[in-house]
């Protein structure tokens, strides 16, 4: 049963906002324990015969002090994750975001497009077996807003015909043409039928092999003249080459010498500082998460630190020190204390060991 939005917390919320009080609140000095991505709330699907859903009300506000939620549930396999919230803004013009993520962190759907509706929706189309994250956040210092999650999944076409088992085909009896007849077997005490004089026992004047050649060719009893047991000067093998290729007596017994076979060569990855772009962003308790689109394709390692540059320079911006978390073969994750307003449009990175 869908609950109704939290409307004690929506009423709220205008004070949390404040209009010229005291300094102003940090993004999450006032957020519960699923304010990261590190601890999110889970939530249950309840899938039952390939579908699922799963609801949750809250509130997210910036100027009060708890600016993200983070949730997570479980996928069975291929499928569609359908995420629908319903928003209720603090004051007109006020709004809240989604962004989906997979297992991996990497953004996989999201409604960033700042526009003060009424309802969000995400979908993603082709999901995996494993964990999605459902990050709702305030996306500007000013947004505030009470909304209603509503997650539903429903599993694959060809997954569930699998599962229910789909009745064998009915095929008509005119779909396949009759058999060829198949021929008789033959009489195992008839004779083959020989050619016009040709006498049981083999052809005329050639008894056990051809005319005036007993066992082999004239003048060459057991090989060719001079040659016996092999070519002239050559007893065994090839000259100096007794029994094998040269300086190898003996050959290669078995084929090639024992051994794992050589890999070929491996280009190795740059080592030094690689510059990458950021794909993706979402708010976090202490920052900013950043995808980049760059992993161990480009050498980066867990630790690497690096900063954000400005514009197409290679000027760092003010505090965008960044820290590789994760990473993946072709993406990786990175953390910033910077918040996604101060990020702004720079979107290059420059990282080293």
């Amino acid at each position: 049963m869908k609950r109704g939005l939290n409307w004690l917390a929506l009423a709220m919320m205008p004070l949390a906002m404040g209009c010229g009080g005291p300094a102003a609140i940090a993004p999450d000095a006032k957020s519960g324990p699923d304010q990261s991505w590190e601890n999110p709330q889970a939530l249950d699907l309840e899938i039952e015969d390939g579908e699922g859903e799963a609801e949750v009300t809250d509130s997210v506000t910036y100027p009060g002090g708890d600016r993200v939620d983070w949730r997570v549930l479980s996928v069975p396999g291929d499928g569609i994750l359908t995420v629908t919230m319903g928003v209720q803004a603090a004051r007109p013009g006020l709004t809240a975001e989604i962004n989906v993520l997979d297992s991996g962190y990497r953004v996989v759907g999201k409604s960033n497009n700042l526009a003060a509706t009424t309802t969000k929706k995400v979908k993603v189309k082709e999901t995996e077996k494993g964990k999605y994250y459902i990050q709702v956040y305030a996306p500007r210092k000013r947004d505030a807003a009470v909304y209603e999650l509503s997650i539903s999944y429903k599993k694959a076409k060809e997954e569930l015909a699998a599962a229910v088992g789909a009745p064998p085909p009915q095929f008509g009896s005119d779909l396949l043409p009759d058999p060829e007849p198949l021929a008789a077997p033959p009489d195992p005490n008839a004779v083959a039928a020989l050619p016009p004089g040709m006498p049981p026992g083999g052809m005329p004047g050639m008894p056990g092999g051809m005319p005036g050649m007993p066992g082999g060719m004239p003048g060459m009893p057991g090989g060719m003249p001079g040659m016996p047991g092999g070519m002239p000067g050559m007893p065994g093998g090839m000259p100096g080459m007794p029994g094998g290729m040269p300086g190898m007596p003996g050959g290669m017994p078995g084929g090639a010498p024992p051994g794992p076979a050589v890999p070929a060569p491996v280009e190795e990855p740059a080592a030094g500082p690689v510059i990458v772009t950021i794909q993706d962003m979402a708010a976090t308790a202490g920052g900013t998460l950043l995808i980049v689109a760059a992993g161990t394709n480009k050498g980066i390692a867990v630790g690497w630190k690096g900063k954000i540059l400005r514009g197409k320079t290679d000027k760092p911006i003010n505090n965008g020190d960044v820290k590789v978390k994760k990473v993946f073969g072709t993406s990786a994750q990175l953390e910033t204390k910077l918040s996604l307003d101060a990020i702004g449009d720079n979107t290059r990175v420059k990282l080293e060991p």
